[in-house]
């Protein structure tokens, strides 16, 4: 994360949510812009890693191009039951880089499930 300011569209992007999500966020008090300007929402870098880190349990990848998975097309992908998702998680073989507050959406990179792939 090159930008000091990031849009709530670049923020969104990297949390791996909708902006609308992100404005959801905002209410509970989970994450706040930096700055408002009129209807714009501008929030600062390191507290987007820091929401990252803390509120979603995720990591973070120096990469402009970071594509996600939800759980659903994982397992669609992999052809498997939510369950053996499941399993696959406790036991540390593919485990999410993002598990989203209030939804508890879980989120993979899809270079994750490529390396898993390739391994089987």
């Amino acid at each position: 994360m090159d930008k000091a300011l990031l849009t709530t569209k670049d923020a969104s992007s990297l949390i791996g949510c909708s902006q609308s999500t992100l404005r959801n966020y905002e209410v509970v008090g989970l994450i706040v812009p930096a700055v408002k300007v009129g209807n714009r929402r501008y929030y600062s870098s390191s507290q987007v890693t820091y929401f990252i880190r803390d509120c979603c349990s995720g990591s973070i990848v120096d990469s402009e191009q970071v594509y996600f998975l939800s759980s659903s097309e994982v397992r669609k992908r992999l052809a498997i039951s939510y369950e053996a998702l499941e399993e696959l998680d406790k036991q540390g073989i593919l485990v999410p880089c993002r598990r989203l507050p209030l939804s508890h959406k879980r989120l993979y990179y899809v270079s994750d499930l490529e390396k898993f792939i390739s391994r089987m």
